[in-house]
């Protein structure tokens, strides 16, 4: 009797398997790009998952798929690596060159000061429109005490101007206020345009 003689076949390649061999080229390639790291670590993350997929699957199947190489799996972990080393080196690196623009520019501090200008102004609107607001009000109260009322009418009418002329005042001082800063601010872009 003669032996039975088997010819090899090549099976198939399990599915997902170039997938992995990909995804793990493209993890070492933003890996190695010091902005590309998050997406160095993503696609090292999908290509581990996609080569212990593919080695689950031919050793579950041995008739159907062919034993994978561990091409995908060495990948996968060479642009972790990479993408794990470069993470820190490139967000201190991104920081100092966020500190380097803010000190170095001085157009940036013209921006907060012309920001600042513009928050003072809208206060300022704000405060004018509650000044004649309250103007009108006194004129409406003045006008009401020269009615003949009741000496309780007249009481209140008394305490409501009272009232009035404090908020006023009030509001005179934070328009004061505020003008004052916005001549400060006027004097630091006066002074940061001299020294450039």
């Amino acid at each position: 009797m003669m032996p039975e003689i088997t010819i090899p076949i090549d099976l198939p390649k399990a599915p997902s398997a170039v997938a992995a061999q990909a995804f793990g080229l493209l993890s070492i390639l933003f890996g190695a790009c010091v902005i590309g790291f998050p997406l160095g670590i993503l696609f090292g993350i999908l290509s581990l998952i996609k080569s212990l997929k593919v080695k689950r699957l031919a050793l579950e199947h041995p008739n159907n798929y062919s034993v994978p190489s561990n091409l995908g799996f060495i990948l996968c972990s060479v642009g972790l690596a990479f993408s794990i080393v470069v993470a820190p080196i490139s967000i201190v690196g991104y920081i100092v060159h966020l500190k380097s623009l803010e000190t170095d520019c001085p157009n940036v501090e013209l921006f907060k000061l012309a920001q600042q200008f513009a928050e003072y102004r809208m206060k300022l609107t704000d405060i004018e429109h509650q000044e004649k607001k309250l103007e009108s009000q006194q004129r409406d109260l003045e006008k009401m005490s020269n009615v003949n009322k009741s000496s309780n009418e007249r009481s209140q009418i008394i305490l409501d101007l009272e009232d009035n002329n404090r908020e006023q005042a009030l509001v005179k001082y934070k328009k004061a206020e505020i003008h004052k800063s916005m001549q400060e601010l006027k004097t630091k872009v006066e002074a940061m345009a001299n020294s450039h």
